[in-house]
């Protein structure tokens, strides 16, 4: 177990183990369904878990955010912001129905069962991503560690045994519904002990939740996109289990950033500064790497992964691993924005990979899933270069660490966080 310089643990070994455990199980939720239901009956287990990836980074991601944030600064979110907390949550909600009944023939084979498998789904991840920004802000991070375990062993503990006993799509799907509530075990509520007058940064979602969006738009939509460019259902599993595999990097950087905030927020612009330049220079690699080594050995990888039906092109291997790369390192980047409430720069730079991926691939000929993939590509590295300028400007031109109590105010505005 890690230790603060007070000597206090901080629990960030067992945080780190949560999130290896957690995606490992994660793909293992993935392989198992995939190899039972083939690449066509898994289908809209694909497509489930791309709507619901999508909310979740677009509206819950920015919640978690807000809660961990506003809790290491000794505020109380439930006791201050609960009418914020709902409202948000059910954003949320709305979103994944709206989708869900918009797709419904195309994703899901006009079968009803997923919207109301997407509406309880969103209703329990609402309730686990509050919970995990509570208990991220109040630094239990071991606490949090065993949460990303429990969520991630539950969801794949009961797929083994849907499937040995009654293998089917919508079967697997209520497997998804289940795996959030494990979140009640640690009774989060008793965490958020903070005080009441300390004000909250005004506008937050509004530039939070816009940037989550666009970043979603190219970090999950893949599989989505390729459906409606007319990818027939094994396309679509294909590009869904390769994405969704080599996300692994920004998984492990949504599980693990909520260690990261924290110290952003009290910390001093010092501070903040080499974190910066810190990833930035080993992002850099790993994009190139990442590129190279999908290329080399990406689509054995797929196909060893979750079959032969599932390899895709070697082309949109590398565009992908090298993308997810570059978005997971733009991920760890923003946080140095969030830190100090600048989320509508935030939006902006979302918003400019997804205006490049967009103009790629309207321009781009040739199938559905190579014209997802240099979009894709494309989208993500302008994120990158637009995320790196900006995170460098906050810690050279902003104030210094937002700090705890009123003093700490947001260097912005206060009021509203909506």
């Amino acid at each position: 177990m890690t230790r603060s310089p007070t000597g206090k643990r901080t629990g960030t070994t067992m945080l780190l183990i949560g999130a290896l455990v957690g995606a490992f199980a994660a793909y293992g939720f993935q392989v198992v369904g995939g190899r039972v239901l083939g690449e066509v009956g898994f289908a809209p287990i694909g497509q489930l878990w791309t709507v619901f990836f999508f909310v979740a980074t677009v509206v819950l991601v920015p919640l978690e955010q807000f809660v961990t944030r506003e809790v290491s600064r000794s505020r109380s979110v439930l006791g201050s912001d609960l009418f914020i907390v709902l409202r948000v949550c059910s954003l949320g909600l709305l979103l994944g129905v709206v989708v869900a009944l918009v797709g419904l023939d195309r994703l899901f084979g006009g079968n009803p069962i997923y919207v109301l498998q997407i509406t309880v789904l969103m209703v329990g991840y609402s309730v686990l991503y509050l919970g995990k920004g509570v208990v991220a802000g109040a630094r239990r991070f071991s606490t949090l560690g065993w949460i990303l375990i429990a969520e991630s062993v539950v969801r794949l503990v009961l797929a083994v045994l849907v499937l040995w006993l009654f293998p089917s799509a919508v079967n697997l799907g209520w497997t998804m519904v289940a795996a959030p509530w494990v979140i009640l075990t640690t009774r989060f509520w008793r965490h958020d002990r903070g005080g009441s007058d300390l004000p909250a940064p005004e506008h937050f979602f509004s530039g939070q939740i816009p940037g989550a969006a666009a970043s979603q738009m190219l970090i999950g939509a893949a599989p989505a996109i390729a459906a409606f460019l007319g990818a027939e259902e094994a396309i679509q599993s294909a590009v869904f289990q390769t994405f969704t595999l080599y996300r692994a990097p920004l998984t492990l950087t949504y599980s693990l950033q909520g260690r990261v905030l924290p110290g952003l927020v009290d910390g001093s612009s010092r501070v903040r500064h080499k974190i910066v330049t810190w990833v930035a220079g080993v992002g850099s690699v790993t994009v190139a790497l990442g590129g190279i080594v999908g290329w080399v050995i990406g689509p054995e990888v797929v196909a060893f992964m979750f079959g032969e039906g599932y390899q895709p092109k070697r082309i949109v291997a590398s565009l992908g691993a090298g993308g997810m790369m570059a978005l997971a390192t733009s991920q760890i980047m923003s946080q140095a924005l969030v830190a100090q409430a600048r989320t509508r720069r935030l939006a902006a730079v979302w918003m400019s990979g997804v205006a490049v991926a967009a103009v790629v691939l309207a321009v781009m000929p040739g199938e559905p899933d190579v014209r997802v993939a240099w979009a894709f590509g494309a989208g993500a590295l302008t994120a990158l270069v637009a995320m790196t300028v900006s995170a460098f400007l906050v810690p050279l031109n902003g104030h210094g660490g937002v700090g705890r109590g009123p003093e700490g105010a947001d260097p912005e505005h206060t009021g509203s966080a909506v």
